[in-house]
């Protein structure tokens, strides 16, 4: 399987779907681009991790395809990374 780093680089690089509103610099961003650089969270962020996951499953469920897509395989990452406290 492929490192959760890695992954995570992969899922950062990917081109951001029409009809997503996306903020540069959110949480699950940073979260992302931390576990992408083998940067541990701290306390604080570690926390807000499955607001996150959970923020982002609900906002899935109102998109269609690749949006919805690319908004799931963020959520998958991010419940990985709270997992693992990447």
């Amino acid at each position: 399987m492929v490192p959760l780093a890695e992954r995570c680089r992969v899922f950062l690089a990917r081109e951001v779907p029409a009809g997503l509103d996306y903020v540069s610099g959110s949480i699950a961003e940073r979260v992302l681009a931390m576990a992408a650089n083998g940067i541990p969270l701290d306390e604080e962020l570690a926390e807000l991790v499955p607001l996150c996951v959970q923020e982002s499953r609900t906002r899935a469920e109102d998109l269609p395809g690749d949006a919805r897509a690319y908004l799931l395989a963020s959520a998958d990452l991010l419940e990985e990374i709270g997992r693992e406290g990447a």
